[in-house]
């Protein structure tokens, strides 16, 4: 019998931001304000059952990303797929939890359903996740974004 291969544990990402839960929800679920502080051009809807998708134009290097909206509860909780587009393995899901805590706002990710086949673009994600989450606050707290990674 052989060995069961373990899947790769999901990311977990959270951070704090001096922002309203409404205003982080605008600036994750808008095409518009996506697009004036992360990827541009962003097409789609955040709606359940629609899909949205990401390029990286700015980079050197252009890639190809797409979500399937599957859950939202406005301003608290957003689920969608995710799959780059070179990627042949089934999408992975995020799940975004906003929790407000007086004048801050707990933003909470979690990145799961990885397999040992995308263990590579698991790697790569994880540190792009870092660079969105900071980019998001640095956009919300100062009305500036950072530098494409």
């Amino acid at each position: 019998m052989a060995a069961r291969v373990k899947s790769p544990a999901p990311h977990d990402k959270t951070i704090v931001i001096v922002a309203k839960p409404r205003k982080i929800w605008k600036a994750l679920t808008d095409l518009k304000e996506l697009e004036r502080w992360y990827l541009r051009p962003v097409e789609g809807r955040f709606r359940k059952g629609e899909s949205v998708n990401f390029t990286w134009a700015e980079r050197e290097d252009p890639g190809l990303f797409y979500e399937h909206i599957m859950e939202v509860k406005s301003p608290r909780r957003l689920v969608h797929t995710f799959r780059f587009a070179e990627d042949a393995c089934r999408p992975t899901l995020c799940r975004w939890d906003i929790v407000p805590n007086g004048a801050t706002t707990k933003v909470r990710l979690v990145h799961s359903g990885w397999s040992p086949r995308n263990a590579k673009i698991r790697s790569g994600t994880d540190g792009g996740w870092d660079w969105f989450l900071s980019n998001l606050k640095t956009y919300l707290e100062t009305g500036k974004r950072m530098p494409a990674k």
